[in-house]
């Protein structure tokens, strides 16, 4: 089988980034693309959210329309049939070192964890600057702040599975050099506008969503073989690279596009729907 083809009739698994994949700018998902996935479903399909969000953020539409598995917060954590079958946490060590790198600059910086979303109260008033300096929309704000604890300390927390931050001065290579080689630091993936280095995102190095997709259709008993990603994200390019087929969407950074095997519409011009239908997933 040639990369960039599905073959037969044979149950595939299908994993779906959210932001700017499934989920446009106004936090809508396209009615193209529910179609879509309900075609794919009534062929036999498996559909996989495969997300930076962790369990906390994810749309409650997305959550109620009953995917057979998650895998969220960049691949730390793994559910399939409401399941969870793998999670993983960084630990006090790293997570000190990054609050003690963050605390002495002007950056908005939060933790993703299994129990909630953390952000400090010196970070959520750059934030509340930020937003003011932006003009900001309802959207935006939702999207940073959906389900944020503020809290007087970040430090203690045992269950995080991701950090985040927003307008750093430094590059994400810079932050990569300074927090060391046990963390990985990606490009930002959500909607804030700044520097194009100033958002990222902070995980546990080895834990990313293919890590997540492994697990994932190790459960199904699905083969590599059988599995397509649909990204548009730094974070999506390990998950396009892993599936037999990596769709980057048409609204995807180069870098993105380069890694898939295929290239599809604007995700506004219903190009979900496009890939899917032209990959035989939903006729």
């Amino acid at each position: 089988q040639r990369k960039g083809q599905t073959q037969g009739r044979t149950m595939k698994a299908l994993f779906f980034d959210i932001d700017g994949t499934l989920v446009n700018k106004e936090g809508q998902l396209p009615d193209s693309a529910r179609k879509a996935l309900d075609q794919a479903r009534a062929k036999g399909h498996k559909l996989f959210l495969c997300t930076g969000r962790n369990e906390v953020q994810i749309y409650s539409f997305l959550k109620d329309y009953g995917f057979d598995g998650v895998v969220s917060a960049a691949g730390a954590m793994v559910s399939c049939e409401g399941k969870e079958i793998y999670h993983n946490f960084i630990g006090e060590e790293p997570l000190n070192r990054c609050i003690d790198f963050f605390a002495g600059r002007p950056v908005i910086f939060g933790l993703q964890a299994a129990s909630g979303n953390y952000m400090d109260k010196k970070s959520y008033q750059v934030f509340e600057d930020v937003a003011e300096k932006y003009h900001l929309d309802e959207r935006v704000l939702k999207a940073v702040t959906n389900g944020m604890e503020i809290v007087d300390s970040l430090r203690g927390h045992r269950d995080v599975e991701k950090m985040f931050y927003f307008e750093c001065p430094e590059s994400v290579e810079q932050v990569q050099q300074a927090l060391g080689e046990e963390l990985l630091v990606l490009e930002g993936s959500l909607p804030i506008p700044g520097s194009v280095s100033g958002a990222g995102e902070i995980t546990k190095r080895g834990v990313k969503k293919a890590t997540g997709m492994e697990h994932a259709i190790r459960y199904f008993s699905i083969g590599q073989e059988d599995t397509v990603a649909f990204g548009d994200g730094a974070n999506d390019i390990d998950m396009l690279e892993y599936a037999a087929v990596g769709v980057a969407m048409g609204n995807a950074k180069d870098a993105v596009k380069a890694a898939a095997d295929l290239v599809t519409d604007d995700i506004d011009a219903d190009g979900l729907a496009h890939a899917m239908e032209r990959l035989g997933l939903t006729s």
